[in-house]
């Protein structure tokens, strides 16, 4: 049976959830982006705290990558898939 490992949410404020979860879960904050969005994790669970403004930007390439993988996604292409669609865009 497969498990749980990644849960994303939208947020106003992603700093206060990281800071939350660090703070009464132990979780470790492993990623903040340059939109403000944060991502912790505990070794085997990861959650990602999206900024409210640009959220929608990371939902299609985590979407796409988990159709072409079967719904498994890498810790490591999650990361790289966030990052592309979390960071401001090249002039």
């Amino acid at each position: 049976m497969g498990k749980l490992r990644h849960i994303a949410f939208i947020s106003k404020e992603p700093k206060k959830l990281s800071d939350f979860y660090q703070k009464f879960f132990d979780l470790e904050e492993v990623k903040v982006f340059p939109s403000g969005s944060r991502m912790v994790i505990d070794g085997l669970f990861n959650l990602a705290f999206l900024q409210q403004n640009v959220a929608l930007l990371a939902v299609v390439p985590i979407t796409a990558i988990a159709e072409i993988t079967g719904g498994v996604v890498s810790r490591t292409s999650m990361l790289t898939s966030l990052e592309k669609a979390l960071s401001p865009p090249e002039l």
